[in-house]
C-alpha cells in the first residue's frame, strides 16, 4: 500500500519594482544582521561552558 503526499500549490509571487538604491539598502541591512548573528555565535562558542545570566541578573550584577 502506498500513500500519496499532497504538496501545497506553488504560490504566485508578484514582482514589485523596487528602486536599485532601496534594494542596495535592503541588502546592506540584511548583511549587517547576518554579521551581528555571526558575532553572537562566535561569542557563544567562546563562552561555552561559562555561566549565563538573564537580563535581570545582568542588571543586578552591573548595578543598573
Amino acid at each position: 500500500m502506498s500513500s500519496t503526499i499532497k504538496l501545497p500549490a506553488k504560490k504566485q509571487t508578484k514582482h514589485i519594482k523596487v528602486p536599485l538604491e532601496k534594494q542596495i539598502g535592503m541588502v546592506k541591512a540584511e548583511l549587517e544582521d547576518l554579521w551581528d548573528y555571526i558575532e553572537l555565535l562566535e561569542a557563544r562558542i567562546k563562552n561555552q561552558g561559562k555561566p549565563r545570566y538573564s537580563l535581570e541578573e545582568a542588571k543586578r550584577k552591573l548595578q543598573l
